[in-house]
């Protein structure tokens, strides 16, 4: 419709043009309000990969239940030779209660297990502890809200960052 025209524009040329109503006027001055007075962020985080490990439930005290596992995301590229490489990077991820108790559901089933391919949806959370030195560290994880299944782990194989099995 206005492609091209920052938001001051479109708000200005909508006074001078009438493919707009009174309703769309009305919507974008309270738009240009709402933008000028409230900073907007976002923390939303959408992941497709592969579990590293079985999730390790804990049911807590207070009916309290919480999931973790890790999760692997592989990026595929060309490096400057033209060699195909994948580059992996592992993520924390939490889960609570409903959604941690619904997980371990699927782990007993034998659904959800290392290898499965999963889509999460969350946020990224960070907390600080203290290592065995004493320092201070950051650790960044997945608080995820939204888990669903997206394929059984392949028997047999291995990730590409596994150390081949002995025996």
């Amino acid at each position: 419709m206005h492609t091209g025209l920052n938001y001051n524009q479109l708000f200005d040329s909508a006074f001078f043009n009438a493919e707009f109503g009174l309703n769309q006027i009305l919507y974008l001055f309270k738009l240009k309000v709402v933008l000028k007075t409230k900073k907007m962020s976002l923390n939303k985080v959408m992941l497709i990969g592969n579990l590293g490990i079985d999730p390790v439930v804990k049911y807590l005290e207070n009916n309290r239940v919480v999931a973790q596992f890790t999760l692997a995301t592989n990026e595929a590229f060309l490096d400057k030779n033209g060699e195909r490489k994948v580059e992996t990077e592992w993520h924390n991820i939490e889960l609570w209660d409903q959604l941690a108790k619904s997980v371990d559901q699927l782990k007993l089933k034998g659904l959800l297990k290392k290898g499965t391919q999963v889509y999460i949806e969350g946020k990224i959370r960070s907390e600080m502890y203290k290592d065995a030195n004493g320092l201070e560290v950051m650790r960044k994880k997945i608080k995820a809200s939204q888990v669903q299944l997206l394929g059984m782990p392949k028997s047999n194989t291995q990730s590409m960052n596994e150390p081949p099995q002995e025996g």
